[in-house]
């Protein structure tokens, strides 16, 4: 019972591994549809009449503090290679819990999970200079900010019951917890405004209609308790922040699309807009004609410069949405060992809130807030530059920076700097991006590569699976083509 106890109490400290960025599919002339979401400026010159997504799914996961190291790769893992004597007697890995590691160097503990489902979308030409193209997507994200290592360490001696527990401290003069999930619905036009053999250039927009399918924001501003072993928890003062659509974390980003269902009504908790705005230059021979209504085998620019603004808008949560705040200056003690705390424990992290909830209440700490709850989207500025060394072989540069909220909640966005030499060719693509990712404090060697209409890729392949150490992991694939 304890051990549920534990990992309910957790919801205050939850291991929350944004930003999938797909860096080999979003730098390649035969993205398709799928340059709606790095430029919608780019549709105008893709080399398609039509081209549509059946369905493509990433996931993004990466931490400054924990690792897993084990004696084999996970290339072995996955290929049932793992040396016999790491396996039991099923033939099952072993799992060592020394196998986990901790980075003692790391003073402010952050981590993000993004999990993006691009539905189908469709790209199809109007004459010689207009495209206009539709698509959807589902968005998953949760992270958190400048977590103190003590936090982590108390909750981590509370999963040990048989741990002999002294009284502990625990100081966390600010942190952050955000867990966003929404779709969109979108609606892109691009333009080919200039349309000359060796120079042309493209405009193009992006309007989306957002439902927000679930948000969680917790803002701490300062807090200290003490934990007495098992038994119960002082807090000495705290001031936070917390507005919520629904407690319940993995409820919340399994919501909408997943397997190209449509979200149920009742899910939907809160709605919004956003718009995409961007422009391409292509200069140089382009090795075909000036129309653009036939499929060509390859892109001859010399070079191409792209830029756009992405995700402009937020969503709002007018009356589904939550708010309180935890704030004292005087000692209060919750004990974690009545009756009614473990029976609360036994209905899980809603219970245990519910619990918190009714204590805070109890002691004059809690206290609602009356306003509504609106997240902003993670905007960020698109640079892109790519050039033809020779036929088939390009060489690009993908800069993306994100920039700061003016609201204190906001769904993270990501920076990063990428160049991705590759082979392309309608039917074949090889590339390797090389990438400073997680807002630069990151290096990653990544892979994609596409046959015919399927593509799979991972912006830190290297690291991801040949590796036995891991922090993070990031995986993408999918299936687009185009159509007569």
């Amino acid at each position: 019972m304890k051990r549920i106890i534990s990992l309910s109490v957790l919801f205050l400290v939850p291991l929350i591994a944004f930003s999938q960025t797909f860096f080999g599919l979003q730098n390649s002339n035969y993205s398709g549809a799928h340059m709606i979401y790095t430029n919608p400026a780019a549709l105008a010159t893709m080399p398609f009449k039509r081209n549509v997504n059946f369905s493509s799914i990433g996931f993004n996961l990466n931490n400054n503090y924990f690792s897993l190291e084990t004696p084999f790769t996970f290339w072995q893992l996955i290929s049932n290679n793992v040396d016999p004597q790491y396996c039991n007697a099923k033939g099952n890995v072993d799992w060592q819990s020394e196998w986990l590691k901790e980075n003692q160097g790391v003073n402010k503990i952050w981590a993000n999970v993004d999990l993006e489902y691009r539905g189908p979308a469709y790209a199809t030409r109007y004459g010689e200079r207009l495209v206009w193209a539709t698509a959807m997507r589902t968005r998953n994200s949760l992270n958190i900010s400048n977590l103190s290592p003590q936090i982590v360490q108390w909750g981590k001696s509370l999963l040990d019951t048989n741990a002999n527990l002294n009284l502990l401290d625990v100081v966390n003069q600010s942190f952050n917890v955000r867990a966003n999930s929404y779709q969109e619905f979108s609606g892109s036009l691009s333009y080919l405004a200039i349309n000359k053999k060796q120079f042309k250039l493209s405009i193009g927009a992006t309007g989306k209609i957002l439902l927000g399918l679930g948000s969680f924001n917790m803002s701490n501003n300062g807090s200290q308790f003490s934990a007495y072993g098992h038994d119960s928890i002082r807090v000495d003062y705290a001031d936070i922040k917390v507005s919520y659509t629904d407690f319940d974390f993995l409820s919340q980003i399994t919501k909408g699309v997943l397997l190209g269902s449509l979200p149920k009504l009742n899910n939907i908790s809160g709605l919004g807009y956003g718009v995409d705005f961007g422009f391409s230059v292509e200069s140089g021979n382009t090795g075909h004609s000036e129309s653009m209504s036939k499929v060509v085998s390859n892109k001859n620019y010399k070079w191409k410069l792209s830029g756009a603004i992405l995700d402009l808008g937020h969503i709002n949560y007018a009356s589904e949405a939550t708010g309180y705040t935890i704030k004292t200056e005087k000692p209060v003690t919750m004990n974690l060992m009545t009756t009614e705390f473990i029976a609360a424990a036994a209905n899980g992290s809603s219970g245990v809130f519910n619990y918190v909830t009714t204590f805070a209440k109890e002691k004059g700490i809690y206290q609602e807030i009356e306003e509504q709850t609106t997240i902003d989207l993670p905007t960020t500025i698109q640079l892109q530059f790519d050039y033809s060394v020779f036929q088939y072989f390009n060489v690009a540069m993908h800069w993306q920076q994100r920039l700061l909220a003016i609201q204190q909640n906001q769904f993270l966005g990501s920076s990063s700097l990428v160049v991705v030499p590759r082979f392309e060719h309608r039917w074949f693509e090889l590339s390797t991006p090389l990438s400073f990712y997680d807002n630069y404090e990151q290096f990653g060697i990544g892979i994609f590569t596409r046959i015919g209409p399927i593509f799979i890729g991972s912006d830190n392949f290297l690291k991801s699976f040949t590796s036995n150490t891991y922090s993070g992991m990031n995986l993408y694939f999918g299936i687009s083509s185009l159509l007569p």
